[in-house]
């Protein structure tokens, strides 16, 4: 899709580990060009990923921002999301 985006195997395979044992991913121009997003799941009562929250932006404004105020605010509305399912 892009210059960024994996493709291959081995590599797809190590950032899932990455993804599940930091809880989130990061989309670093990997889908679409200057675009930034960083998601992470949305539990059902039962404690299965069903759903899922992001938050895109452009690159640019990727500098603006602490990725870690980011991952905090969406892991919190994640958790009041999971209320509802």
């Amino acid at each position: 899709m892009t210059e960024n985006s994996i493709a291959d195997i081995a590599t797809l395979l190590q950032e899932m580990k990455k993804i599940r044992e930091q809880g989130f991913s990061i989309d670093d121009e990997e889908n679409q060009p200057d675009l930034y997003c960083i998601g992470m799941p949305v539990f059902n009562d039962k404690g299965k990923a069903l759903y899922a929250i992001s938050l895109s932006m452009p690159k640019y404004r990727k500098d603006e921002l602490v990725v870690d105020e980011v991952v905090n605010d969406l892991k919190q509305t994640a958790q009041e999301l999971n209320k509802f399912f």
